[in-house]
């Protein structure tokens, strides 16, 4: 699984939950997107011992991608 179906993957399953509960909230999406982007660097850095800044990028730019593309005119 890439970063990007991870990222896509988290972030539907915790909008949908929030979305069920009527607690869905542009500070609630960038908290989620918050933790799940440090989430997932912290693990990358756990494996390997440390994490590229391209790789912290790639996280960055997937979790801006998902928000651009769910949450366009928002």
């Amino acid at each position: 699984m890439t970063v990007q179906e991870l990222i896509n993957q988290q972030m539907d399953h915790f909008v949908a939950k929030l979305a069920t509960k009527g607690n869905l909230s542009i500070e609630v999406i960038s908290d989620v997107a918050t933790h799940i982007s440090a989430y997932l660097i912290r693990n990358r850095h756990t494996q390997n011992g440390s994490i590229s800044d391209q790789e912290m990028e790639l996280v960055l730019q997937s979790i801006a991608d998902y928000l651009t593309i769910n949450f366009k005119d928002q």
